[in-house]
């Protein structure tokens, strides 16, 4: 197989696979990266959905059973039998009518856990007769223990008045966690050692503070080692070590073979004494034991069971198709046409209904996903692969919180594993295990029960995505993991064209047909999709070696069974779906940009060389007089293409970008950078950006209309697929959007010429697949590889050696994983805040190791009123809404200002002179709207600030009633007392929009307005293009179509 074209160091020849952009774009996306789009808190956007839902009943009870009920009582109005609540035993009623979406839960027996021997740690061959002979007898609830510390002996850990559940054998290690409350002394060797681990600080440093720490106070820290002995007790989180080959190639976890069967490297070495020691080994940390140990905490226990039924009832019958005049057989049309998580997807239902998975409600689904991070550069860089697990029964914007990414190890570098399956043992075979069921403890409902834990999705970039599929990767002919497609060899390498090129040479043309291929058409809305049977029935002939064996390979893209395969929850190919980061924004996006600026085909060697040549030579009668130069390669270059952006409107575009940095709000993340300047250095959050907030704006006057509008759809289709949620109808309208771009791709990009197929890469024929991803596994961003980034910085920020990184670095996520788990060992948890009384426990303390991981446990806490013993350690609870940097005088208040405030009231029908306005007020710098979104007035000066978050989106009645989104700029927030209450208002200056498109750009004049601050629905931001200024959002400059609210 000949090799792909020749890549420049610019970066700027086509690539086969997203593995070539891998180091370039991703490399930078660290913990501070985040996700492009705003993480909405889920939990607040579904709190309502149990009064949403039952409200919904209530309108349901209005339509179906109106005529029954009016038939057996004739007094009856129809105003009272549509607004008469439903009983829950008409509900049930309902429910029964209605196919069943949400699979019924049904009563799970401790006997179902079977009683076989396992090797990993935790489990107990005879836990199902010890747990079963407990069901019956009484468990007590352990009490909050006395919170009085006269009473606590410093080294005793153990409360008088503590209670011990009776629990069985297999859950004894629950009585050294989650039954027993923290004393200080352990909050304090915690915390200390959370600043230790997390901060860098040394030990000989750390045991100088721990004896000062000694000499001030009563309370003496446990020392390092009892430390770490007591969280791995009370978290029951222990590692298993495994050997491995030195170079990464292969792990020795089930094997007895004394050499890496691929380099042949020994396994072990021998010392002085003859003694043998593995080379390198790979640290396992299993998962049962975190499961276990988070069930047992009640309010843990709670959400990953309410958020799995909140998220199914809401897909079970969507609140936006709920109307009044519904009837219920309308109602029922219309069952799961919401998609809000995976929950709500096509594979979830297949493993529900086609092979009997999460039958019960306590049943967990995980996400696995791994990618090569380079951790560091020496000589060469050294990479590693990171098991990453993610729990789907949280809240999306939850669960890929740093402190709720469960990670199972890390593959240690420094290069590629080649038998990635063989690193993956341990953990395919304890989920084995938890297929079948492990007893637990449910802290919520206080029973044992039967914990169950299913590896549904696999997230990974494309060449990760190889291996663990078994896949033959790039350069193959059937190369797409989702469809049978074959691709075309133009003699340099396969591309993947949905149409064939039409002047195919010749000699090319018989090679293919010598070869017993076709050129085929396909259409990219109706691929020959794969299939799980098929797949599997492949990859085993495929792997048989047989004689056919290498030819099932070629034709169908398959060489081996995973070792995945063995879990009965993966599915091939809806298990594994597109990554949408590295797919959209670290090849889709950047290989278009390279389009734009003329450098995605580039002139072969030769033809720089002779074009050099020609440029460079001073030929004086036939005699060469200078050496030829070979012309460096410039980043934005003219071409006769009709997508190509002029390097002179390049340069204006970057000018614009940096003149836009002050008109940025921070809370939309990372300032705009000049593109043209900083390309090569964008990360994914970036190229993001770039696409759904500056690319609209910047493009729109050198693109052709027919290739911006494919492109705005290209836009609108990734900001879908990545959306929280959206409708069945939307996968569809999705496909619409890239089929049409892709045809406008071939067209105009490809133009279905032979030397042009290169255009053609892999990443473009897979953007056909992600409506089949949206439709199998719901919206893109509950599976995409961003939390792996937050792993990465969280692991280069940790390894402190180079000597022996790979052992540093497994200890560090170690101490990870305990600090991370240990506050859900103490199921009252209110013990903590209590005992804030206490002297001796510092708010430092408390801010170390609980404030920062309030989110985990503690969010009840969070609403109590400071107190003398928790002020400082207690953020107050902000509300949206809330006025922030008070004054603490009253200020005169203008005319202007004053009459403003008159016609507002006057307007909103209340009855009241001017003279009762009053002529001062109180003024406030800030108001914060929601989800850490913060806008300050004009009037306020934030020093060191140089971007502005001023400009405001509001809502107000326009001329013929209706309400209508408008755009100003806040001069200031204050508060009056009109009528013995206070009013909350905003003085803004009203910003006149003009439409362009779909794009909004500020028009000259504009009057001043006040308004209540709940009428301020949202930040926005500018951007400057040719002298205007451009509204933009915090994820798009499409916003013209919400400029009118019904």
């Amino acid at each position: 197989m000949e090799s792909e074209p020749e890549i420049d160091n610019d970066s700027d020849a086509p690539r086969m696979s997203d593995s070539d952009s891998a180091g370039e774009y991703e490399s930078g996306d660290a913990d501070d990266a985040g996700n492009p789009f705003n993480e909405d808190s889920d939990l607040d956007r579904i709190q309502d959905y149990e009064s949403d839902f039952s409200q919904a009943m209530s309108l349901i009870s209005g339509m179906e059973r109106s005529q029954t009920m009016a038939a057996h009582n004739p007094v009856a109005t129809e105003d009272s039998t549509h607004n008469r609540q439903l009983s829950s035993e008409e509900q049930d009623d309902f429910f029964n009518s209605v196919p069943p979406i949400i699979p019924p839960y049904p009563t799970v027996t401790l006997e179902d856990v079977l009683d076989e021997e396992f090797d990993l740690p935790g489990t107990n061959p005879n836990l199902v007769d010890e747990v079963s002979s407990s069901v019956g007898s009484e468990i007590l609830y352990p009490s909050t223990p006395s919170m009085s510390s006269e009473h606590e002996d410093e080294d005793s850990d153990t409360h008088e008045d503590t209670v011990i559940p009776d629990l069985p054998t297999g859950l004894k290690f629950l009585e050294k966690c989650a039954c027993q409350p923290f004393t200080i002394r352990e909050l304090l060797s915690y915390a200390l050692y959370d600043t230790k681990t997390s901060k860098g600080v040394s030990r000989d440093a750390m045991s100088d503070i721990e004896f000062m720490l000694r000499g001030l106070s009563d309370i003496k820290p446990y020392d390092y080692r009892t430390t770490e002995k007591r969280l791995q007790e009370r978290t029951g989180i222990e590692p298993i070590s495994y050997d491995c080959c030195i170079n990464s190639c292969f792990c020795y976890a089930d094997s007895e073979l004394v050499a890496c069967p691929t380099c042949k490297h020994p396994r072990f070495k021998l010392d002085d004494n003859g003694k043998k020691t593995p080379y390198e080994r790979f640290v396992y940390i299993p998962l049962t034991s975190r499961l276990r140990l988070q069930y047992a905490n009640p309010r843990r226990a709670a959400k990953f069971i309410r958020y799995r039924k909140l998220i199914q009832l809401r897909g079970y019958v969507s609140q936006q198709k709920i109307r009044q005049e519904n009837t219920a057989t309308e109602l029922a049309s219309h069952i799961n046409d919401g998609v809000y998580d995976w929950w709500n997807g096509e594979l979830c239902q297949h493993l529900v209904q086609e092979k009997g998975l999460f039958d019960c409600e306590t049943d967990i689904a995980m996400t696995f996903s791994t990618d090569g991070v380079t951790i560091f550069e020496s000589n060469s860089p050294f990479s590693v692969w990171p098991l990453v697990l993610t729990n789907m029964n949280l809240p999306p914007s939850e669960r890929v919180k740093e402190e709720n990414l469960l990670l199972a190890g890390v593959i240690p570098g420094p290069k590629a594993p080649v038998n990635l399956d063989s690193f993956l043992i341990p953990l395919v075979e304890e989920f084995l295990m938890l297929e079948k069921g492990v007893a637990a403890w449910n802290g919520n409902q206080k029973t044992p029960f039967v914990l169950k834990a299913h590896i549904v999705i696999v997230s990974a970039d494309q060449p990760a995505r190889e291996k663990l599929m078994g896949m033959m990767g790039g350069g193959t002919y059937c190369n797409c993991f989702y469809c049978n497609s074959k691709g075309i060899h133009n003699g340099q390498a396969v591309y993947y064209p949905f149409t064939p090129p039409t002047d195919v040479p010749l000699a090319q043309l018989q090679k293919i047909t010598a070869a017993g291929r076709n050129l085929t058409k396909y259409n990219p809305a109706e691929l020959p999709m794969r299939s799980d049977y098929l797949h599997r029935m492949q990859a085993t002939m495929a792997d048989a070696q047989v004689p056919n064996s290498k030819s099932v390979q070629k034709d169908h893209g398959v060489k081996r069974l995973p070792i995945l395969s063995r879990l009965k929850s993966i599915d091939f190919p809806r298990s594994f779906p597109i990554d949408a980061m590295h797919l959209f924004y670290a090849n889709v996006v950047p290989d278009l940009f390279k389009h734009f600026r003329g450098r995605f085909f580039k002139a072969s060697a030769g033809q720089q060389e002779e074009n050099a040549r020609n440029e460079g030579n001073n030929l004086n009668n036939g005699v060469q007089t200078v050496p030829p130069k070979l012309r460096k390669d410039k980043k934005f270059e003219a071409t006769d293409d009709a997508y190509n952006v002029k390097p002179a409107a390049w340069a204006q575009i970057g000018k614009d970008m940096h003149a836009s940095r002050g008109l940025i709000p921070g809370k939309f993340g990372e300032n705009v950078r000049d593109i043209t300047k900083c390309y090569h250095l964008f990360k994914s959050s970036e190229w993001s950006k770039f696409a759904h907030v500056y690319s609209p704006v910047y493009l729109k006057s050198y693109l052709p209309s027919n290739i911006y509008n494919a492109y705005i759809g290209l836009v609108d289709a990734m900001g879908i697929a990545c959306d929280y949620e959206f409708m069945a109808s939307d996968i569809q309208k999705c496909r619409n959007l890239i089929v049409k771009f892709l045809n406008m791709y071939e067209q105009e990009f490809y133009q279905l010429k032979y030397n042009r197929m290169g255009a053609m890469l892999s990443v473009f024929h897979i953007l056909a697949h992600v409506p089949d991803c949206m439709q199998w596994n719901g919206p893109m961003r509950s599976y995409w590889q961003f939390p792996m980034e937050r792993v990465v910085g969280v692991l280069s920020a940790n390894v402190a050696s180079r000597v022996d990184p790979n052992s540093n670095m497994a200890n560090k996520i170690l101490q990870r994983e305990w600090l991370n788990n240990v506050l859900f060992t103490d199921i009252n948890s209110e013990y903590i805040w209590n005992n804030t009384a206490d002297k001796t426990l510092s708010k430092t303390l408390i801010r170390i190791l609980v404030a920062k991981r309030d989110k985990i446990d503690l969010l009840p806490l969070l609403n109590q009123e400071p107190t003398t013993a928790n002020r400082g350690l207690l953020k107050r609870q902000r509300e949206p809404m809330d006025l922030l940097d008070g004054k603490k005088i009253e200020v005169q208040m203008d005319n202007t200002c004053r009459d403003c405030v008159f016609n507002l009231i006057v307007s909103e029908g209340n009855v009241i002179m001017k003279s009762q306005i009053p002529t001062t007020m109180k003024t406030w710098g800030r108001l914060y709207i929601s989800d850490d979104v913060e806008v300050s007035s004009m009037n306020r000066k934030v020093e060191n600030s140089t971007r502005d978050s001023t400009t405001v989106r509001y809502e107000a009645m326009g001329t013929k009633g209706q309400i209508t989104s408008r755009y100003g700029q806040v001069i200031q927030f204050f508060t009056v007392d009109i009528s013995g209450g206070e009013n909350k208002f905003a003085f803004i200056k009203e910003i006149k929009i003009h439409k362009e498109g779909r794009l909004l750009y500020k028009a000259p004049g504009g009057a001043k307005f006040v308004v209540r601050v709940e009428c301020i629905k949202e930040l926005v931001g500018r951007i400057i293009c040719d002298k205007k200024e451009y509204i933009i959002a915090s994820d798009t400059s499409l916003i013209a179509h919400f400029s009118i609210l019904v």
